[in-house]
Formats: structure tokens, sequence, C-alpha cells
């Protein structure tokens, strides 16, 4: 079916599209979004299907998201909101946490290096 379609509009120079179903309240809420925040939508919608094995860190992302609307200072090991930069850095110098990736899985010898991991691999750095 999906060959059939690519065949059908793969002469025409039009843009394709990709429909997605809305409640209204999202119809709207998305419609009252800047251009920036839209053109952000349809980049993070783009880079799940070139890679959906994004979507196995989906819960994860979505929950650092949800502590970023608490604070900007989120330990990217447990995820905890803190008030200031400071309080984060002596967190992460002072807790112990668990030396795996909530990402991806993978398995450290040290905060450290799980830190680092996290921000090279995943782009989520504590600076």
């Amino acid at each position: 079916m999906v060959e059939s379609h690519v065949k059908k509009h793969e002469n025409k120079n039009t843009p394709k599209h990709l429909t997605f179903h809305l409640s209204e309240d999202e119809w709207l809420r998305y419609h009252q979004l800047d251009r920036e925040t839209k053109q952000m939508i349809r980049l993070v919608v783009k880079s799940i299907i070139y890679n959906p094995e994004l979507v196995q860190e989906a819960g994860y992302i979505y929950k650092l998201l949800i502590s970023k609307t608490i604070s900007p200072y989120v330990c990217p090991l447990c995820l905890i909101p803190f008030s200031s930069l400071f309080a984060l850095k002596q967190h992460i110098r002072y807790q112990e946490h668990e030396k795996e990736c909530k990402i991806c899985g993978k398995k450290f010898t040290s905060t450290e290096a799980l830190l680092d991991h996290i921000c090279k691999k995943h782009n989520i750095c504590v600076k």
C-alpha cells in the first residue's frame, strides 16, 4: 500500500505531508506556538522517523523535560531538580548514584565515567 501511495506522488514536486490525529485542544495549543517551537516539533518527529531507536530513550527524556520545567538544574543521573547549579554540582559530587545509564542501559565503574557518557553520547551535560 505504501509503495502505491509513493508511486502516485513521486512525480510531484510538492513536499510530502505526515498527518497526526489531535484533539481540538491540542490543535489549538499547537497553533498558538511560535514558529521556532513548531519547527522544533517537526525536527523531533523527523529525528524519530530516521532513528526509531530514540523511542527507547523517550521515557527518560520525558522525565528530564518535566524536571526542567521545575528547574533548569536537573541531575542527569537521577532526574532530581535543584534550585542552583552549585546545589546540583554538590549533589553529583557527594551523592551515591547507580552507575548504569538510564537512557541506554550501559554500565560504568564510576559516576564520572557515566556523566561523561551521558554528555558525549546523549548530549545531556552538566556545565
